[in-house]
């Protein structure tokens, strides 16, 4: 009888990886950049600016983004940054009627698994930079602005503004409105609705206390309303005016007028807008106090993009949802493709 002997194969080596790039260190990057690192990817992140941080106001949070953020492993860290209201509340601008009075307790958390929050986009966006630091798979690349990329058979080449060459197995674009990583490979111009959005931080203490309610607050009137809810505690308000232009309007970010603001608000009831010195849309026009943006619409899904250009409060919170949901299947393909070609060569 002859005996067989069997020699055991050595365990499977899976080449290395070369790291994900994503453009952009915003919300939507730094969301992608953290999913990919929470599956054992390298990732490295291209930021055109000088440091890694988030402008902006304020963001409203629904129980899906909670979701998110626990999937993510930031969940109890955006928790304890935001700011939990009563109810939400919808206004009629023109006579002052409440509309809409939603209480958002224990009944909404029960039924829908999470609570309805506020936030500012500062303290969502840190939550999500203190997660990506400590994955330790990430590498944070500033002063970096991808200004081409080039694919190649295996892998993929992002050169910036400064000539350098930052090679790796796949690109995320999330580097905003004007892509560059977009502009490339779709080419879509962003479409302007002629919405234009004022928006402001106040502090408590410049904020009427009339109007210091613990809810997201709309005034909706023709073709424009007002939106405000507390921030960090409290201790500050986040305000935003959005009316429908009547002139051509073109994206960008510009200093607002009192003027603009009046113009579009004629007819608007402001016996509960008004308080002492501060009047409320008025006063959002003070310099220094606002930020203009026009506002665009976003590119269909079915034209190649992963996530869309947003408007009116819903962008950041859907950069998260979709973003951290695509990339957890995104990395699990690169994975895999990583193994079959392993297994080719053997």
């Amino acid at each position: 009888m002859s005996v067989v002997q069997f020699r055991p194969r050595p365990p499977i080596q899976v080449p290395p990886i070369d790291p994900i790039l994503v453009a952009g260190g915003g919300i939507g990057g730094l969301a992608a950049a953290l999913a990919l690192a929470r599956q054992g990817l390298a990732v490295k992140v291209l930021e055109q600016s000088a440091q890694v941080g988030e402008i902006g106001a304020g963001i409203q949070l629904g129980p899906n983004a909670f979701s998110a953020f626990d999937a993510l492993g930031i969940g109890e860290r955006a928790r304890s940054r935001a700011v939990y209201t009563d109810r939400i509340l919808m206004m009629d601008a023109v006579d002052e009627s409440e509309i809409v009075n939603m209480p958002l307790g224990e009944a909404f958390r029960r039924r829908f698994g999470n609570p309805y929050a506020v936030s500012h986009r500062a303290d969502l966006h840190l939550s999500l930079l203190e997660g990506v630091k400590e994955s330790g798979r990430v590498e944070l690349a500033t002063s970096t602005h991808v200004e081409r990329i080039e694919q190649h058979a295996g892998h993929v080449i992002a050169i910036d503004t400064q000539g350098r060459s930052h090679r790796g197995a796949a690109l995320i674009g999330c580097d905003g409105v004007k892509s560059v990583v977009r502009q490339q490979f779709v080419g879509d111009p962003v479409r302007v609705t002629g919405h234009v959005v004022y928006r402001a931080v106040v502090d408590e203490s410049d904020f009427p206390a009339e109007m210091r309610v613990n809810a997201p607050c709309l005034w909706a009137g023709p073709d424009c309303h007002v939106v405000h809810y507390p921030l960090r505690d409290g201790h500050q308000y986040n305000l935003v005016v959005t009316f429908h232009s009547h002139k051509h309007e073109e994206w960008g970010v510009t200093d607002g007028s009192r003027e603009e603001v009046l113009e579009h608000f004629q007819g608007i009831g402001h016996e509960r807008m008004t308080y002492g010195d501060f009047e409320y849309p008025r006063d959002l026009a003070k310099p220094g106090k606002v930020l203009k943006i026009e506002v665009m619409t976003g590119v269909d899904a079915q034209a190649g993009g992963l996530c869309r250009p947003c408007s009116r409060g819903e962008g950041a919170e859907n950069q998260v949802e979709v973003v951290a949901g695509e990339c957890l299947r995104i990395g699990l393909c690169i994975q895999f493709d990583a193994v079959r070609a392993n297994f080719a060569c053997h």
